[in-house]
C-alpha cells in the first residue's frame, strides 16, 4: 500500500466510523455523554469505560474461541472500541 493509498483508506475508515457513531448516538437518544440510565451515579466517562470493558471482553472471546458471529464480527467490535475511545475523549473535553 502506498502512502497515498494509506491516507485515503484512513480517511475513508474515519468517515465511516464517524457516521456510525452519530447514527448509534441518535438511535440511543443522544445518551453517549450522559450517565448510564441504570447507574446514574457514574459519570459519562465512567459509563463509557464500562462499555469499553464489555467490548474488550467481547473481543477477547471472539479471538480466543475463533467464534464466527454473523451479527458482530471482530471488525465491528474493534470499530465499537475505537468509537467508545472517541466518545471518552469528547466526554473528557466536555467535563473540563
Amino acid at each position: 500500500m502506498t502512502h497515498e493509498e494509506f491516507k485515503n483508506t484512513l480517511v475513508q475508515e474515519v468517515q465511516e466510523l464517524t457516521r456510525l457513531i452519530i447514527t448509534k448516538n441518535e438511535r440511543y437518544g443522544n445518551s453517549a455523554l450522559t450517565a448510564p440510565t441504570l447507574c446514574p451515579q457514574l459519570t459519562a466517562k465512567e459509563g463509557i469505560l464500562v462499555r469499553l470493558g464489555d467490548k474488550f471482553a467481547r473481543m477477547q472471546r471472539l479471538i480466543e474461541t475463533d467464534e464466527v458471529v454473523v451479527e458482530e464480527p471482530l471488525r465491528d467490535t474493534v470499530r465499537d472500541i475505537i468509537g467508545y475511545c472517541l466518545l471518552w475523549l469528547i466526554a473528557d473535553k466536555e467535563e473540563k
